[in-house]
């Protein structure tokens, strides 16, 4: 995990989601056991961590295909996945099956960083296939960003892309501006629907 990822589930907390959570990928990488925990940033009255492997911060070991199997429908406010997805081998039927359990749903996931394991590495995503993703749902709000330009290419390649959706207009204007207000980020909104 990336600490803008983190910083981007502080902006989540700041705008008061984060009651119930769900996090898809919450077991931490070795080394990243203090940074990849994200629980105490929600202090939540319900929070599942979801993982294919046992280990810290894991209370349900599943792929995350078939959330909708183990937990009700809309059962969390927020559903978590923060650079996990490039390590799925089927991340658009994650992200459906988040929003199926979820109210709110929050991603982060890589353009633009190496290759590493945890166990494998997949994919690298656009701001367009997470606007899709969260689009073709039945949550009609959101946007898209993206971290400030990691290398001086030709279309300047962020590092990270962020995605929120929900069904509440005005959630979502509250995440925007707590995004907006952390200190020293950059993360540039480039789609808001």
């Amino acid at each position: 995990m990336m600490p803008l990822g983190v910083d981007f589930c502080r902006a989540l907390n700041v705008a008061g989601i984060g009651k119930t959570v769900i996090e898809i990928g919450s077991k931490p990488a070795p080394g990243q056991e203090t940074l990849a925990n994200l629980r105490p940033i929600f202090g939540a009255r319900k929070y599942v961590g979801v993982d294919i492997e046992a280990g810290p911060g894991v209370d349900i070991v599943c792929d995350g295909t078939r959330l909708k199997t183990i937990f009700q429908r809309r059962e969390f406010e927020l559903g978590l996945c923060i650079d996990t997805l490039e390590h799925c081998w089927e991340p658009g039927i994650i992200v459906k099956q988040l929003i199926a359990v979820s109210e709110h749903v929050a991603l982060r996931v890589p353009f633009s960083c190496p290759v590493h394991d945890h166990p494998y590495d997949y994919w690298r995503f656009t701001t367009e296939t997470v606007a899709r993703w969260l689009k073709e749902s039945r949550l009609s709000h959101g946007f898209v960003a993206k971290d400030p330009p990691l290398f001086s290419y030709p279309g300047e390649w962020p590092n990270g892309v962020y995605g929120f959706g929900t069904s509440e207009s005005t959630v979502r204007v509250d995440v925007v501006k707590a995004l907006q207000a952390r200190p020293a980020r950059d993360i540039m909104i480039t789609e808001i629907w």
